[in-house]
């Protein structure tokens, strides 16, 4: 006698399949008579079950405010971190300085230092932005520390982490959606899945 269900052989006193626990029905199976073969490989004389889906759950992509708010918690965070150090790099240069200096007599040699801490604290502005936005958004939390605050995350477009020169080139289009005079970032209101020009243009998504 074999188990319906998976063709294993069986003692006829047997109420149970040893196998796969299936419930022997006497009288269905004749010795010698045709092995049913497992239900992985029902045949054509099983129905085949159901197979589930596999497709995955449509992303939930991150709207306009969230966005922005999440941007303002970034920024803020990095003003924190920055605004110390412009205030190391021109104290101490006013505080030199400043006693020559006139409202209508600004020397040279002022106006030389005062452009040169200037650009120095933009240099340096621009490269913690660019290591922070792409560090963190190319990593396994893939989401700087304001979108982690809002339930963000950045993915390319069919949903995988992004590289860390990926993120690095959605740091940097972000001056070209700085330059439509906000058109690039109101794009997330009317794009079929809520992308600013530089997320376009780096092929990346934001999500929940």
């Amino acid at each position: 006698m074999f188990c319906i269900r998976c063709g294993t052989h069986l003692p006829r006193e047997a109420a149970f399949c040893s196998s796969c626990g299936a419930p022997v029905t006497l009288g269905t199976e004749v010795p010698g008579a045709a092995v049913p073969p497992p239900a992985t490989d029902p045949g054509p004389w099983a129905a085949v079950p159901a197979e589930p889906s596999a497709t995955r759950a449509a992303p939930v992509y991150g709207g306009f405010w969230r966005r922005f708010w999440s941007y303002l918690i970034d920024r803020f965070l990095l003003g924190v971190v920055f605004t110390p150090v412009g205030f190391m790099v021109f104290v101490p240069l006013l505080a030199n300085d400043s006693a020559g200096w006139t409202d209508t007599d600004l020397p040279a040699e002022a106006i030389t230092a005062l452009m040169g801490a200037v650009l120095t604290v933009a240099f340096l502005e621009l490269l913690g932005s660019w290591f922070y936005y792409a560090l963190m958004q190319s990593s396994s939390r893939q989401a700087t520390l304001g979108q982690l605050a809002l339930g963000l995350r950045v993915t390319d477009v069919e949903g995988r982490r992004i590289s860390f020169a990926r993120a690095s080139g959605r740091h940097f289009a972000r001056v070209l959606t700085s330059l439509t005079l906000g058109i690039g970032y109101i794009m997330v209101l009317f794009t079929a899945r809520k992308q600013t020009l530089h997320d376009l243009v780096a092929g990346t998504l934001v999500v929940r």
